[in-house]
Parts: C-alpha cells; sequence; structure tokens
C-alpha cells in the first residue's frame, strides 16, 4: 500500500470530510444540530490525535502524510471559524487573518522543494496553536448548545459572547506569530525554491 493510501492517511481524510459536514450540520437549527456539530467536531479532533499517533507505530511517517495531516487540520479550523463569523460570534477579520495566514504556509509547503520537505514539519507553535484552537472551539460549540438549550440569561450569553471574542483574539495573535515563526525558521528552504 503506497503511503498515500496507509490507515493514518485514510483516517486524516476523514477529518476532511467531517470538516466538510460540519457547517452543514451547525447550521441547523436548535440545540440537538449543535450537539450534532460539537460531536463530529470532537470526532475530528480526535483523528488528529489519532492518525498521528498510527503513524509513529506504524512507522509509516511519510512527507505525503506530515504534509496533508496540517492541511487536513486547517480545514477543520477553518470550518469552524467561517461558521463562528456567519453566527456573528467573532468579526470577519479574524477569520480574515487565520484563513491568510494558513494560505500562505501552505502554500509554501506545496511549493518547496523535495529535498527541503523533511526540514518543514510542524514547529511546536504550529501544535500548540491548533491545539489552542480546537480548545476555544469546543468551548465555543458548548456555548453555542446551551445558548440553543435556552440554558443561559441575557447577562450570562453576553458574557459568553465576550469571552470568545477575545480567545479568538488571542488566536489571531498566536496564528500571526507561529507563521511568523515558520517563515523565519524556514527562511532558507524558502529562498531556495
Amino acid at each position: 500500500m503506497s503511503s498515500a493510501g496507509s490507515l493514518p492517511n485514510l483516517i486524516t481524510y476523514l477529518r476532511v470530510a467531517l470538516a466538510a459536514v460540519f457547517p452543514a450540520v451547525i447550521f441547523l437549527p436548535g440545540a440537538a444540530a449543535k450537539a450534532a456539530a460539537f460531536a463530529i467536531f470532537l470526532a475530528a479532533a480526535f483523528t488528529d490525535w489519532l492518525d498521528g499517533t498510527l503513524a509513529r507505530r506504524m512507522k509509516i511517517v511519510s512527507a505525503f502524510g506530515s504534509l496533508i495531516d496540517p492541511i487536513a487540520d486547517k480545514l477543520l479550523v477553518l470550518a469552524a471559524v467561517i461558521s463562528f463569523v456567519q453566527m456573528a460570534l467573532i468579526p470577519a477579520w479574524m477569520a480574515v487573518v487565520i484563513v491568510a495566514r494558513d494560505l500562505v504556509v501552505t502554500g509554501l509547503r506545496l511549493t518547496m522543494p523535495p529535498a527541503a520537505e523533511k526540514s518543514v514539519a510542524a514547529r511546536a507553535s504550529g501544535k500548540w496553536k491548533t491545539a489552542i484552537q480546537f480548545t476555544v472551539i469546543i468551548a465555543t460549540l458548548l456555548f453555542l448548545i446551551a445558548r440553543e438549550a435556552g440554558r443561559l440569561g441575557a447577562g450570562q450569553a453576553a458574557r459568553a459572547q465576550e469571552a470568545i471574542y477575545w480567545s479568538f483574539f488571542g488566536i489571531v495573535l498566536l496564528t500571526l506569530w507561529s507563521g511568523a515563526e515558520y517563515l523565519y525558521k524556514n527562511r532558507g528552504a524558502i529562498g531556495g525554491r
């Protein structure tokens, strides 16, 4: 079996599919739909841990897997962030910054010469960024479930939305920092394209 068709990569493809399903579910009315979106996101986040763990245990870590895995993460995060913009939970400019950073980094990875690919594995800051993004998205989904279920008063909902705003503001700063760090640490490989 080729590395592209290995079990870890098949799990990564599942994450891409879940990222596509997520927006279709989250916009359905009612708390049950928001709970379903929450479950989809959790399942997708779990595949992020599972595919990497299996790849290491099966010793089939590949350049293709190292590339497609962060792309799948980005698609999942972007599906949630763009959905939250449509729901007026966060401003559009935050999504624009996150999308722009990911387009730049992913574009560079795709155009990096093959010999340089081994040097562009995700940095620690990128992994922390993804983990924090997942955490804030999960918290936001829990807020949506509670709001749809009528468990929040007006004051509680307003405070929660303010907390969501500032949490995503922090994500924007972290996104910019990790992107700048990626560009700096890979400046040699980028210059050699």
